[in-house]
């Protein structure tokens, strides 16, 4: 039996032509070439396989130095299958070190697999550090200059009452004054013991140079007796440009905004996925007091 799109053309083919088409066989001559059309449709028929092949594995680094003794960390692992699910695998037996312009490297030790660690390094504000890390006939570097630091002037509590949308308890707001004769890259973070807001307080001085800055750190709530620790980071600008991406694309998964996934810019070479920051901190603690009558 022909397909339903050929017998529809055919049955009206025959039922509207006149009688002077069929006795010039023009409609016969139509039918044969329809027939003949079809048979060669179907002849020219082929099955195609796709081979979906395994993606190769990229090594995901993330490598941090900052101003301050005990923080310097560089982690290792690796991107894993879309087909397959679990952890990211690590990366043991790395070579890891920070190079610096004065004096020697300083060496990471991996302390646990895929964690590289290193107690005594410190960097200098103004410069220039560079992440190296082998592994695997690679050889992968990351750039970072530490940028000057800026302090917090203060941390205010404001206490809010609970609604049907939102907890009751206490929000920080921070306040610090921006240096006007350069150009600076902030993130803020915020700690309650253990545990870190999953927000990313991104901010430059675009818009504030050299003024005096109010962050409103909105998150979940402290309750009163809460004590909270507020970091404010400061970034050259290829680590804000790989925090700054990064956050978009979380936003771009997890908020359903219809965007193509991209991967974070890097700073690092060959390029791969992560980033190496030379960070300068400064660091303020708020304890929250009883809520206002």
């Amino acid at each position: 039996m022909l397909p339903s799109f050929i017998c529809f053309p055919l049955f009206h083919l025959f039922r509207t032509n006149s009688n002077s088409d069929m006795r010039t066989g023009t409609s016969f001559r139509h039918f044969i070439f329809l027939l003949f059309l079809l048979v060669m449709l179907q002849a020219c028929e082929e099955h195609v396989q796709i081979n979906l092949r395994d993606a190769e594995s990229v090594p995901v680094i993330e490598g941090v130095l900052t101003d301050k003794r005990g923080n310097a960390f560089v982690k290792l692992s690796a991107t894993v299958d879309y087909f397959h699910t679990g952890h990211f695998p690590v990366i043991s037996g790395a070579e890891v070190q920070i190079l610096r312009d004065e004096g020697p490297p300083f060496v990471m030790i991996e302390e646990s697999p895929g964690l590289y660690i290193n107690y005594v390094a410190r960097g200098i504000p103004g410069r220039k550090y560079t992440l190296r890390v082998a592994f695997e006939d690679e050889v992968y570097t990351g750039v970072s200059t530490m940028p000057s630091k800026v302090a917090i002037d203060s941390l205010v509590p404001e206490y809010f009452g609970g609604t049907r949308f939102s907890e009751e308890g206490f929000l920080v707001h921070c306040y610090f004054t921006d240096p006007a004769e350069q150009k600076n890259y902030y993130r803020l973070r915020v700690l309650k013991g253990n545990f870190q807001s999953n927000y990313y307080y991104l901010l430059d001085d675009r818009l504030n140079n050299g003024m005096s800055i109010h962050y409103f750190l909105f998150g979940k709530p402290f309750l009163p007796g809460d004590t909270a620790v507020v970091e404010l980071l400061n970034l050259d600008f290829p680590t804000f440009d790989y925090y700054n991406s990064l956050s978009f694309v979380v936003a771009s998964s997890t908020q359903g905004m219809g965007t193509t996934p991209a991967n974070p810019n890097s700073n690092l070479f060959p390029e791969v996925l992560g980033y190496f920051g030379a960070i300068a901190v400064d660091r303020d603690t708020i304890v929250f007091p009883d809520p206002p009558d």
